[in-house]
């Protein structure tokens, strides 16, 4: 997929904020035909300490991001459920290569994971919408952002 810029990922952040639409039904069954995968992943997500709130900004972060795709390519294919378990199974390596990791030298990692990825617009927006979410517990929020790099990668790998 081609990179996805900051003023696309703009726009549909505003549209899915300001659109009566999104709050449909019909939109919710618009985004499930699109990326039945993506959606499944994002509703079956079972963080028992997650509370309400922070699962309605790990979906709505992630139709933002599934709906910035849309907007550049409408005919996007869909995401397997193989290519989706593979991009978890890479994700939860990364994660145990920095659980290792001091503080500092994590910090220095995930700056080089997020400056050299190929959807560096997406991830910024990711983590700047966890960051900024101020009803998401600081403890959940490197959970919250793994999962929408998921969805990132897996969009973007289609």
């Amino acid at each position: 997929m081609q990179t996805i810029s900051a003023k696309t990922i703009q726009e549909a952040s505003d549209y899915i904020d300001n659109a009566a639409y999104v709050q449909t039904e019909d939109f919710m069954l618009h985004f499930g035909n699109s990326q039945p995968n993506i959606m499944m992943y994002l509703m079956a997500i079972e963080y028992e300490e997650l509370q309400q709130s922070e699962r309605e900004t790990l979906l709505f972060v992630g139709i933002k991001l599934w709906y910035a795709t849309q907007i550049v390519a409408p005919k996007l294919p869909i995401v397997s459920q193989d290519l989706m378990e593979t991009i978890v199974d890479n994700n939860l390596q990364m994660i145990m290569y920095f659980s290792d990791e001091e503080a500092t030298d994590l910090e220095d990692q995930l700056g080089l994971v997020i400056d050299n990825h190929p959807q560096f617009e997406m991830l910024s927006f990711a983590i700047n919408e966890i960051i900024e979410d101020e009803s998401i517990r600081e403890d959940m929020k490197g959970g919250l952002f793994m999962h929408l790099k998921t969805i990132i990668e897996a969009l973007d790998a289609v």
